[in-house]
């Protein structure tokens, strides 16, 4: 069950609604809640996404860090993963990142988080609201699993999505707030393009940095390149 949620998590595209001109997808960010209900216990997390033209962050609570994206002329991806605790960050260059062998549907999985797969076999049953508010409900089986999803098509946002397995509601993403505007958005990245940056390359020849360090010692190096092929975040 665990590899059908990660699913629409893991591998996104770009939705084919085309935006609004007065919908600022490309400058946002957006706040989810993120509600996992196991074992009659509920898990609730924070997720924001930080969008800015070929640029967007993605940021869990509870996660130590975060990540920076940047796409390049060439299509290419870029990854600055920062940790705002201690205000250090690592770069990971173009051919360091395993994730530039998946093409265009890679990036777009982090831009909307939802596979355009998923998507496609979810077809909408009504349209409420207009312009930057309309939203498409959409439902999808699959055996004992059901898929409930509100979407935003003119900002390329998830509204709310639920999974259910059996009736019983295991999982669920709710769009808290909202924030649009290049302004807004340069605020929020402003202080996170400011921390100290080390290349991925070089972490080696830098062990007696305490950062470092520690998170050799860890094996949090190890743990970065985990999440640069899959980039699954596991709650």
């Amino acid at each position: 069950m665990k590899k059908i949620i990660l699913l629409f998590l893991c591998f996104g595209a770009l939705a084919h609604a085309a935006p609004q001109a007065d919908c600022d997808q490309n400058h946002l960010i957006a706040h989810y809640r993120i509600d996992q209900h196991q074992a009659n216990q509920t898990k609730t997390l924070d997720q924001t996404l930080v969008r800015q033209d070929n640029q967007l962050i993605q940021l869990f609570s509870g996660q130590q860090y975060g990540d920076m994206w940047l796409k390049l002329p060439n299509d290419k991806l870029m990854l600055t993963r920062f940790f705002p605790a201690e205000q250090r960050a690592i770069e990971y260059q173009a051919e360091d990142i395993k994730g530039n062998l998946l093409g265009s549907d890679f990036w777009q999985k982090k831009w909307q988080l939802l596979s355009p797969q998923l998507l496609d076999k979810m077809p909408v049953s009504k349209q409420t609201g207009n312009g930057c508010q309309l939203v498409e409900h959409r439902q999808w089986q699959f055996q004992d699993t059901s898929y409930n999803l509100r979407w935003l098509p003119n900002q390329q946002l998830i509204e709310r999505f639920e999974v259910s397995d059996n009736g019983q509601l295991i999982e669920s993403w709710q769009l808290t707030n909202i924030e649009t505007g290049s302004e807004k958005v340069k605020i929020f990245i402003a202080p996170i393009s400011n921390y100290q940056s080390t290349d991925f390359a070089d972490i080696g020849d830098n062990e007696a940095d305490p950062f470092f360090a520690k998170m050799i010692t860890q094996g949090f190096t190890q743990q970065l390149i985990k999440h640069t092929e899959l980039e699954q975040h596991r709650h």
